[in-house]
């Protein structure tokens, strides 16, 4: 079986702060047919490689971070399923 993540929603929704800038990146984890629940999926920082945050995906397999505007890889690791790193 395939593990697939695909960003379902990049800007969903801006915040503005007093200087900051948020936004909403969601998304969902399927096998290729169904969305898949338990999934870790990880937020890691383009330019360093560490992992900012970690997230479970729900039992439809949704996923969403609230992030800074910068450059971002996702990951996601199942059991039994290969893991999956952004490029």
């Amino acid at each position: 079986m395939k593990l697939l993540m695909r960003i379902f929603t990049l800007l969903l929704g801006l915040c503005w702060g007093s200087q900051s800038l948020a936004v909403m990146l969601s998304g969902v984890v399927t096998d290729e047919v169904d969305g898949l629940d338990e999934v870790e999926v990880l937020l890691i920082e383009a330019a360093n490689g560490v992992v900012i945050n970690r997230y479970f995906t729900d039992s439809t397999g949704a996923y969403h971070f609230n992030i800074k505007p910068g450059a971002y890889k996702l990951g996601a690791i199942k059991e039994e399923y290969p893991t999956v790193m952004g490029k």
